[in-house]
């Protein structure tokens, strides 16, 4: 093993730069085609049952999250916009706006700087739509109204928990959504709340009374905000329960001093035990204090101000959590493969000392490896939260660098995500001005933008088709059905999918051939299971854990996994390296058999040159390198596809998508093609035309 790992190494510090250029090429033969620009006075993104639409057409979100660049140069816009919408995105996440210092500055005190600034932002948001980009607003983010009003607030961490049930941080909110919704861009003529280019509005990114550590944070919280919450809890208990003799005969025993009447019950007692009836009463009232802040903030963004954009609270923190989301638009939740680590007593996001995790996800279906490893495997994890009746999403999502595997991320989450029909994903994230490999960076790292294209046609043009079957489970029974979500967020915090194995027995196998939705209302009931599915995925491990990932369908094929389980199987065979990602998508919507033209992407994993990693290969620190870009290809061939019958020819292409060296093209008695991938050729991309 150790072997392997240093001759891949040595590939890769001799291997073949591929700097992605910032500028996009308009003679690119892989640049896809931008959608029609959004008219100011043109038709919305609506929701429809459990999908997004426009009119009739279903609509699905391939988008990127915009990094903390939200006002970029006028010149600089231009660039982005095109580029996004020549790799098929087609919706923007911003993220951070809020702290952006011409909405902290109050208007009369913007300086001439700052409003040109704002109107960069402006100019940003006309050029996205322009090229039919669609913007997702986030309303908070890590913006401190506690510092900003005098408040007391939590040491290291921004006013998250605080500032869903704190009144004074709640206006704040408000007074934010209205600055920036009834802003009028210059360039659109249109309040942001009335423009159908800005479709999608989150109010709160991960944030909830029930996120990963809320146990650890509750009880800690600052007396201003325990007394108001304290004071919610014994109104609640008031309307449960009327008298301290009908609470004490419920719970069995009171605390000292704890009458209802006085409204001296304690939030938390010094003697609870997990799943106790103090627990789920309080559990009980979170799960209605934070409804009703999502429901407030919904109400004032739909209502007061006018909105017409789709509106989401935050992502899914277990079935407390969604149930608390269940009037809003649609559901969404983040998940990162690998996630960059800090070791107890290291500051979070310290740039020297880091790890993540060197790991395949396609190696490891059932767990995931990441900050928080007792989770359940990332895929299944998120399919676990797909709510019946309302579009799903995935708003960030990235398998994160310098992991050697990182190529995965596109591909298999595209091709999972169409599988299982969900509405959305939004990669996280796109830095233009980093032209580097990075942890989250997608701008200029070839192992993820160069897969761009073919997660577009793979989710976007639905290349992949929904698996036939769909299973509906409930995470509430029939019998006291919000207790039942209680005890399980109880047993297992947010994993989803761990209550899904605990209550049904679910597999991750299960979700291969099977869509899975869940519900809130107690309904069970499974497929016939009798109609034939368009789309295939297999997933397994070899005896000694070697993984394998083909997803096939009409339009796309994806092969992930190491190279002696990739030897002829369904068109493709890899001799070197160990491993590769490999994927054969249409460029023009149609389907692999209709198709003129057609894009190969091919690697193994990206670098800087010059990364010094440690020895376990798991952190550079601060060597993350320089330019060029490195990166190791895939040799093997692609041959015997029955789709591509007929007569093509085949190109190898430059970083900037333009042609390079000629590939020869043979074919076999029944004319199939047969083509090489090799190092030799120097891309990640080979264009294929049908004569």
């Amino acid at each position: 093993m150790t072997c392997k790992v240093v001759l891949t190494l040595m590939a890769l510090t001799t291997g073949i730069p591929f700097d992605l250029p910032v500028t996009p090429n308009p003679d690119s033969l892989i640049s896809m085609a931008s959608p029609a620009p959004i008219a100011p006075d043109g038709p919305r993104i609506t929701v429809d049952g459990d999908s997004f639409r426009i009119g009739e057409k279903r609509f699905r979100v391939f988008g990127v999250n915009l990094g903390g660049r939200i006002c970029p140069s006028r010149e600089e816009s231009v660039d982005i916009a095109a580029r996004l919408a020549g790799a098929g995105v087609n919706s923007v996440r911003l993220h951070g706006i809020e702290r952006a210092e011409w909405w902290v500055t109050p208007e009369e005190k913007l300086s001439a700087e700052q409003k040109d600034r704002r109107d960069q932002f402006d100019f940003l948001i006309a050029q996205l739509a322009q090229h039919g980009i669609y913007s997702n607003f986030n309303l908070q983010t890590y913006r401190r109204y506690s510092q900003e009003l005098g408040l007391p607030g939590w040491d290291n961490l921004h006013d998250v928990i605080l500032d869903l049930f704190a009144p004074k941080l709640i206006e704040a909110q408000k007074g934010f959504a209205r600055r920036l919704l009834e802003h009028v861009n210059p360039y659109r003529k249109l309040r942001y709340a009335d423009d159908p280019a800005v479709a999608f509005v989150e109010i709160n990114n991960e944030n909830s009374l029930f996120l990963w550590n809320a146990a650890e944070l509750l009880p800690k919280l600052p007396e201003y905000y325990r007394n108001i919450l304290q004071g919610k809890y014994n109104e609640f208990l008031k309307k449960r329960y009327s008298t301290t003799e009908a609470l004490k005969k419920a719970w069995g025993a009171l605390e000292e001093g704890e009458t209802l009447e006085d409204g001296k019950v304690k939030l938390f007692g010094t003697a609870e035990k997990p799943g106790d009836r103090r627990m789920v009463d309080r559990m009980l009232c979170l799960m209605e204090v934070e409804q009703a802040y999502w429901d407030g903030m919904y109400n004032f963004v739909k209502k007061d101000l006018g909105c017409q954009a789709l509106i989401t609270g935050t992502i899914v923190f277990g079935p407390c959590n969604l149930y608390a989301q269940r009037n809003m638009d649609w559901i969404d939740c983040h998940a990162y493969w690998g996630h960059p680590r800090w070791a107890e007593g290291i500051s979070r996001w310290d740039r020297v000392k880091w790890t993540l995790p060197r790991a395949a996800m396609v190696d490891s279906p059932e767990k995931t490896v990441t900050d928080l490893d007792e989770l359940s495997g990332i895929l299944f994890f998120m399919a676990a939260q797909q709510m019946r009746n309302k579009p799903f999403t995935v708003s960030e999502y990235n398998h994160c660098a310098p992991n050697d595997y990182q190529a995965e991320c596109v591909p298999i989450l595209s091709s999972f995500a169409a599988a299982q029909d969900w509405d959305g994903l939004w990669l996280f994230t796109y830095e233009e001005n980093r032209r580097q490999v990075h942890w989250f960076n997608f701008a200029h790292n070839p192992a993820k933008w160069g897969f761009m294209q073919a997660g577009a046609a793979i989710f976007r043009d639905g290349g992949l088709t929904t698996l036939p079957q769909t299973r509906h489970l409930s995470y509430a029974a029939k019998d006291k059905p919000l207790e039942s979500m209680i005890r399980h967020q109880i047993k297992r915090n947010y994993d989803m999918f761990a209550m899904l194995r605990d209550q049904y027995g679910v597999k991750w196998s299960d979700f291969i051939d099977t869509r899975l939705v869940v519900n809130l209302d107690g309904d069970n009931q499974q497929g016939d299971g009798t109609a034939k599915a368009d789309t295939n995925i297999l997933w397994d491990k070899s005896a000694d854990g070697k993984g394998r990932y083909i997803a096939s369908g009409p339009g796309g094929r994806v092969w992930i996994g190491h190279a002696d389980r990739l030897k002829g199987q369904q068109g493709l065979t890899v001799t070197k390296p160990d491993f590769a990602v490999v994927t054969l998508t249409p460029l023009d919507g149609q389907s692999l058999a209709e198709c003129k033209k057609a894009l190969v992407t091919a690697i193994f994993r990206a670098e800087n040159t010059g990364m010094k990693f440690n020895e376990k290969r798991d952190s550079v620190g601060e060597s993350w390198g320089s330019l060029p870009v490195l990166i190791e290809p895939v040799e093997g061939t692609i041959a015997g596809i029955a789709e591509l019958k007929g007569q093509w020819t085949c190109t190898a292409l430059k970083p900037d998508g333009t042609a390079g060296e000629a590939v020869p093209v043979t074919y076999d008695d029944n004319q199939l093609p047969r083509f090489e991938l090799s190092a030799k050729f120097k891309t990640i991309w080979y264009l294929l035309e049908r004569k």
